[in-house]
C-alpha cells in the first residue's frame, strides 16, 4: 500500500468511535454546517430576487413598447390629418376661399399694382 493510505489510517477511521469523540466531531463541524445552510438560504434568495427582477423587467419593458406603439399611432393619425389639410390647402378655389374667409383678404386686381422707380 502507498504511505497517502496506509492500514493504520483505514483502521482509524473504521473502528467505532466513542460518544465523546462523536460529540467532539458534531462541535467542529456545527459551524460548518451553519455556514453552509446560510450560504444556501443567500444563493437561493439571490436566485428569487434575479428571478423577479427579470421578470418585472420584461413586464416593464412590453408596457413601454405598448406606450410606444400607442403613440407611433397618434403621431401618424396626426401625419394623415395634416397631410390632407395640407392636400385640400393646395387646392386654389380652397385657399381662395380661407383666403377671404378667414384673413379678409381678395385676389389682386390691375389697380393693385405698384411700380417701384
Amino acid at each position: 500500500m502507498s504511505d497517502t493510505f496506509s492500514t493504520e489510517k483505514l483502521t482509524q477511521w473504521l473502528r467505532p468511535k466513542s460518544a465523546v469523540e462523536r460529540a467532539r466531531g458534531s462541535e467542529e463541524h456545527f459551524v460548518l454546517r451553519l455556514a453552509l445552510l446560510v450560504v444556501l438560504f443567500v444563493v437561493i434568495g439571490a436566485a428569487g430576487v434575479l428571478r423577479v427582477k427579470r421578470m418585472s423587467i420584461g413586464v416593464r419593458t412590453a408596457y413601454e413598447l405598448v406606450r410606444t406603439n400607442d403613440e407611433l399611432r397618434m403621431q401618424l393619425d396626426e401625419n394623415r390629418r395634416l397631410e390632407a389639410q395640407l392636400t385640400g390647402m393646395k387646392n386654389p378655389n380652397l385657399l381662395h376661399k380661407e383666403a377671404a374667409d378667414h384673413f379678409d383678404m381678395r385676389p389682386a386686381g390691375t389697380e393693385d399694382i405698384q411700380e417701384v422707380e
